[in-house]
């Protein structure tokens, strides 16, 4: 099999694969594994479900929490961009 994938590389990786390679091949590789099922992994990976889930495992196992706080000036390259203080609990 990984001979099968390795002949399947595009030509311009015919000398080895790079460091920058690597994105891009991981990417392949989930679609060619997954393919239709990755691309509904968005559906039950809501962002606040798993901002929830990310804030009990820190608090439980290492006594963190998170604050949101107000962008700065600039700070925002999107409109749902959200910035989170990490402070350890009291």
């Amino acid at each position: 099999q990984l001979r099968r994938r390795a002949a399947a590389l595009p030509d311009d990786m015919a000398d080895g694969v790079q460091a920058w390679d690597v994105p891009f091949l991981s990417q392949r590789e989930l679609d060619a594994s997954f393919g239709h099922e990755l691309a509904q992994a968005p559906r039950y990976f809501a962002l606040q479900n798993c901002l929830d889930g990310l804030t009990l495992i820190c608090r439980e196992l290492f006594g963190l929490r998170f604050q949101e706080v107000p962008l700065g000036p600039d700070e925002a390259w999107a409109t749902h961009v959200r910035k989170l203080q990490v402070q350890e609990e009291d």
